[in-house]
Formats: structure tokens, sequence, C-alpha cells
């Protein structure tokens, strides 16, 4: 997890914390996709 330094506006945390998110939810399906498309073959 994303830590934001101290000081930092809540939006700027919010956001931070949103792109860790998304971007480890996306590697994680595209992995899963990966994985499937490999073991279907």
């Amino acid at each position: 997890m994303t830590v934001a330094p101290k000081g930092s506006p809540p939006v700027l945390v919010i956001g931070l914390t949103s792109v860790t998110f998304f971007s480890s939810a996306g590697l994680g399906a595209a992995g899963s996709c990966i994985i499937t498309a490999r073991a279907e073959q």
C-alpha cells in the first residue's frame, strides 16, 4: 500500500490509494487471464 507523506491533502491520498488499488487489480486480472489462457492450451 502506498503511504502518502504527512500533511498531504486528503484528495491526494485518496487518489494515490485508488491508483495503487486499480493497478494492482488490473495486474491481477491480467495475470489470471494469462494463467487461464496457458491452462487451456
